[in-house]
């Protein structure tokens, strides 16, 4: 597949592309060597370009300043200490929305 990216042209690489040429490589791959091999894929990407939830929590998403327009984030629901919660006093608590 011949991709011209850029601004101006055909826009730039990103998850949906990337899925759609990899069906189709499964699909070849399926095509010339059957069912009966099993196929092993490997990447090499990058975490900023991982497609993630519309609502989700996002660094680039986020003002570093009060006031401004706000992306519409989800709530994220404490559900257990470790893993939410640091060793710290927390305001929030196990059940709690953020």
């Amino acid at each position: 597949m011949y991709f011209k990216y850029g601004t101006n042209k055909e826009g730039y690489w990103n998850f949906d592309h990337m899925v759609l040429q990899f069906e189709d490589c499964v699909d070849c791959f399926d095509v010339l060597l059957g069912k009966e091999f099993e196929s092993c894929w490997m990447f090499d990407h990058s975490c900023g370009h991982d497609q993630g939830r519309d609502d989700g929590f996002n660094i680039s998403n986020m003002g570093v300043k009060w006031g401004g327009k706000q992306a519409t984030l989800h709530d994220s629901k404490i559900i257990v200490d470790n893993g939410f919660l640091g060793p710290h006093n927390p305001l929030l608590k196990v059940n709690d929305l953020q």
